[in-house]
């Protein structure tokens, strides 16, 4: 017995995405750094000239700030860079960089005690570094959980949480920001709010030229919701706020996880975890910058189970790109979404960057630029961070679609075989990959393609549903048709 199959038959372009005209291919994982030698403990990312990636983590024995820059296909011998002051290091909050340019700060507090926030500057790329420079000039209060943005004019804009020094009581984050290029800060601004923040969820900010915005956990009698703070006058004040999260999270304990944003045109794009369902999850949301109306709000991935958290976004117009935490089973892997379209489309595609690797892998932290997404993560084997590169495939021209190989479907067996005939005008080695409608791939085998017809089957037993086999070729391209399995 045959199952029914709906054929869609098409010229193909080269794309991984199964509803866009684009896709991502990854590079190999690169170390950086030493492996256990020096840990790797929140690894954190920035480009510098030329879109080099400069990566900083932690060692917690002794707490300790190191950072790399990637030459060539490997990365430098890492430098510590906290100077005389000892960093408070945890897996869940760390260090900050940010750049423009060659010149990149780094930002971190001391032992959350009495803790006080610091920078070090580099304006060579990362090859040197400044002594410590104190951000905050709080006296009676502690400065917590220092986070950075760099304009374009080289002059860092700093958040910190500020709080009373004996019982963490009466939180607010503040901002500071600097005009000398980093040697001295300003006195800070606080937004105006209602509650006050969340006592252990770090922040994060985002800025363009005309916009900036502080987004972070609210604490309202323990109802725990993303806000915004926004200023159109280069962080010299903060007039508005608001709800930027309507999931209605109301817990005792402070989560601490942190929301991540950037600002594109009009729009504040943002990605948070909240537990408002009874699940952790990770949601991705619109603001619009000037109204404070919000337009996308919804879980990004709501197709499993597991927990998630700890996301980032990254992006530039359309493009957009967020990595996160997620749980598979006992493990721990580093996922990833990808958009064209805006914030409409993530969620749509999902890979699992850190599939088949053993123990846990954790904290991801991505950049993009120029066509390509950056990504650090925490490799648990041999204490490692890992680097990745991964490049947005183009659409194909119109001589290479006159040229390209076409994919039909004679049948699907329930037995579990696929059957393929490809007709080419050239020969092509690479590989078939089975993938199902949210992203996943279920099945890789090799594929060598000679001209004229050929004839494959594939074995896997599918459930109804929508899948897509695509073929990858060696030299980069992909194509892909769509096989829809009903009962």
């Amino acid at each position: 017995m045959t199952r029914k199959i709906f054929i869609v038959f098409c010229f193909l372009f080269p794309v991984i995405s199964f509803s866009q005209t684009t896709g991502v291919v990854w590079g190999s994982p690169i170390n950086v750094g030493m492996g256990s030698m020096d840990n790797n403990i929140y690894p954190r990312l920035t480009l510098t000239s030329g879109d080099i990636p400069l990566v900083i983590w932690e060692d917690n024995s002794p707490a300790v700030i190191y950072s790399a820059r990637k030459t060539g296909a490997t990365f430098s011998t890492p430098i510590a860079i906290n100077g005389g002051a000892s960093p408070y290091v945890m897996t869940w909050t760390g260090a900050e960089i940010a750049s423009t340019g060659d010149t990149a700060f780094v930002v971190f507090m001391t032992a959350i005690a009495n803790s006080k926030s610091y920078a070090v500057k580099t304006i060579d790329g990362g090859l040197t570094f400044s002594d410590t420079i104190r951000i905050d000039n709080e006296i009676n209060r502690i400065a917590s959980f220092p986070t950075v943005e760099v304009m374009s004019d080289g002059n860092p804009i700093v958040s910190y949480m500020g709080s009373d020094t004996i019982s963490m009581l009466d939180p607010k984050y503040t901002i500071t920001k600097s005009i000398d290029g980093g040697f001295t800060f300003l006195a800070p601004v606080e937004p105006i709010t209602p509650g006050e923040a969340c006592d252990c969820c770090p922040a994060s900010l985002a800025i363009s030229e005309n916009t900036q915005a502080l987004i972070f956990r609210n604490n309202i009698s323990n109802l725990r919701e993303m806000w915004a703070s926004f200023s159109t006058d280069t962080c010299t004040s903060f007039p508005i706020s608001t709800n930027i999260d309507t999931t209605n999270w109301f817990v005792a304990s402070c989560p601490a996880s942190a929301p991540s944003g950037v600002i594109i045109g009009d729009s504040l794009f943002y990605t948070w975890m909240s537990d408002g369902t009874g699940d952790a999850r990770i949601y991705i949301g619109t603001v619009n910058t000037t109204d404070q109306q919000i337009g996308q709000h919804r879980q990004l991935y709501p197709f499993v189970t597991s927990t998630q958290n700890y996301p980032v976004i990254a992006g530039k117009g359309d493009t957009l790109g967020v990595v996160w935490l997620g749980y598979n089973g006992t493990s721990q892997d580093v996922l990833f979404s990808w958009s064209i379209t805006g914030a409409a489309g993530l969620g749509v595609n999902v890979d699992t960057l850190t599939k088949g690797l053993t123990g846990h892998q954790t904290r991801p932290d991505i950049v993009f630029n120029n066509g390509k997404f950056h990504v650090v993560y925490s490799n648990a084997t041999g204490t490692q961070v890992h680097y990745l590169e991964g490049m947005i495939v183009p659409n194909v021209s119109v001589e290479e679609i006159a040229t390209a190989p076409i994919l039909n479907f004679t049948s699907y067996n329930n037995n579990g075989s696929i059957e393929i005939q490809i007709s080419s005008s050239q020969e092509l080695n690479g590989n078939f990959l089975i993938v199902n409608s949210f992203g996943q791939q279920i099945k890789k085998i090799p594929a060598s393609i000679k001209t004229d017809f050929n004839s494959y089957s594939i074995e896997h037993r599918m459930g109804a549903g929508i899948y897509f086999v695509i073929l990858t070729t060696e030299d980069g391209k992909l194509y892909q048709n769509k096989l829809v399995v009903t009962k």
